[in-house]
């Protein structure tokens, strides 16, 4: 039998854990505890320095948690915060930015409020399914195992009805689920994207295999139920993430389209966008504003994805130049550059680490790097660039704090840090810092 502790919370911590302390003064990460509660917790694991556990029983609740409106919470690792206020998720989120900051970065930094998202729940414009046996659905938090869903707030409630639907006609047509431990099989991932602004609705297949058997079949079956939903085939044999590899449209477009503010962005299969369209839209006027543009400025836009930071900027600059390692996304942000009419900006499909600049060749930097940061490379390119100011967009608070440190370390200074909550009900968070050359 597990060892059990009674705990009392003291905050929220990176990772959508909680923290606390056990009786001998060990501090314990917790899952679903919120602060000033005093819970029973399981411990999971002991480590030399500090432990894990999960609560088993509320002995004093805060006021501040809410009744969650899932079904699937706390079963299902999609939500970690639904049954807490959402005023105090935005308040940890801030906290936790600042934390993350000091301790990672070794910087007393004041982060401003959290902008809140515009819509708390069915903000998200993607959702990923995961096959496994014969659920269908998204990874529990706890152990990684997936829970079959029926209902998600995250996202559209049409999203889930179209992914069941997809999952019936698999079933009736026998294709076999892909085994996650032996390598076998075909359906790995049902993908559901949507726009927000047009109302075009993407759904996809992905397989382990470069066939998908009874395609056609499955396409009329489909066609039937959802006739204005496009149909896509992923080709994916890589296991780490859903949404890669070739694609081939089996009916519709091949691509949706958002329309923000003055532009209109397409959206092919495998490329990524802001998942929140509402949120997306105040952050890139954020970066705008930040980077301050002038008709002298060149511009480099560095992981430039579809082209969203890049099309915003190039109206109001001389130059401006994206760099995306993703050849769909590259095509895109180069039809994207076109559709909206613009002459002055350029993508290049490269490796960001591959792309070789000139000492002053760009005055201004836009950053919006994976989850994992930067690299040593990138940050010798911006140091030989000598940028006046750049822009960083971060999914990540740990990795940011790291580059943070490492630029102000050679001559940046960091002149602000906003948040903006991408992900309400969760514990991630979109951060932006400003810095300009000391």
């Amino acid at each position: 039998m597990a060892e059990e502790a009674e705990v009392f919370v003291e905050k929220l911590v990176a990772g959508g854990y909680a923290l606390g302390q056990l009786p001998g003064g060990m501090k314990v990460l917790i899952r679903g505890g919120y602060p000033e509660e005093f819970v029973r917790i399981r411990l999971t694991q002991k480590k030399k320095d500090i432990a894990f556990g999960e609560v088993v029983q509320i002995i004093s609740k805060s006021p501040l948690r809410v009744k969650p409106v899932c079904k699937h919470f706390g079963d299902c690792g999609g939500c970690q915060w639904q049954d807490y206020s959402y005023q105090e998720q935005l308040k940890w989120k801030k906290a936790i930015i600042e934390e993350q900051l000091k301790r990672v970065g070794h910087m007393e930094i004041s982060v401003e409020e959290v902008i809140p998202s515009p819509k708390r729940f069915h903000y998200r414009n993607i959702m990923e399914m995961t096959f496994s046996g014969k659920n269908l659905g998204f990874k529990r938090w706890k152990d990684s195992r997936v829970v079959d869903i029926h209902e998600c707030y995250l996202v559209p409630g049409r999203f889930v009805e179209i992914a069941r639907e997809i999952k019936s006609i698999l079933e009736f047509l026998e294709i076999p689920v892909y085994n996650w431990k032996s390598g076998k099989g075909i359906l790995k991932h049902v993908v559901i994207r949507g726009s927000t602004t047009t109302g075009e609705t993407m759904a996809m297949v992905v397989t382990k295999t470069e066939t998908l058997p009874k395609a056609n079949l499955m396409k009329r079956l489909f066609i039937e139920k959802y006739p204005d939903v496009y149909l896509v085939h992923v080709m994916n044999s890589r296991d780490a993430v859903a949404l890669r590899g070739p694609y081939r449209v089996l009916s519709g477009e091949g691509v949706i389209t958002e329309e923000m503010d003055w532009f209109s962005f397409q959206i092919p299969p495998t490329a990524f966008f802001q998942v929140n369209t509402d949120v997306a839209r105040l952050l890139a006027n954020h970066v705008f504003e930040e980077l301050m543009p002038s008709k002298s400025d060149r511009v480099l836009d560095l992981y430039s994805g579809v082209g969203f930071f890049a099309i915003n900027v190039a109206p109001h600059v001389e130059r401006c130049v994206g760099v995306e390692s993703s050849r769909v996304a590259v095509k895109a942000a180069r039809a994207n550059a076109n559709i909206n009419r613009l002459k002055n900006v350029e993508f290049v499909n490269a490796g960001v680490e591959d792309f070789e600049v000139e000492r002053g060749a760009f005055n201004k930097v836009i950053l919006d790097p994976p989850r994992q940061g930067l690299s040593k490379e990138v940050h010798e390119m911006i140091l030989k660039l000598e940028p006046e100011r750049i822009i960083y967009v971060s999914c990540d608070t740990a990795s940011l704090a790291r580059d943070l440190k490492n630029l102000t370390d050679n001559g940046y200074a960091v002149e602000k840090v906003s948040a903006f909550d991408m992900f309400p009900q969760t514990h991630h968070v979109e951060s932006v810092a400003t810095l300009v050359k000391a």
